[in-house]
């Protein structure tokens, strides 16, 4: 399997984990991205005025 696969594959994976299903329909994936988008301007926008600090991995804070 190729390396761009797998990242494909990790992608669908995590759309699908959080949207609760296994497989989504079109017509049920793209209200889900429309509120993941609304949400990642939101977070570009907190962030920014430094009211949210961006997430670490538990493993990676220990680290550094």
């Amino acid at each position: 399997m190729r390396k761009q696969t797998k990242k494909i594959s990790g992608w669908q994976r995590r759309i699908n984990t959080q949207a609760g299903r296994a497989e989504l329909g079109f017509y049920m994936l793209i209200p889900f991205l429309r509120g993941k988008a609304v949400t990642v301007d939101l977070r570009i926008q907190l962030v920014s005025e430094h009211a949210l600090a961006r997430g670490h991995r538990r493993k990676f804070k220990e680290i550094h």
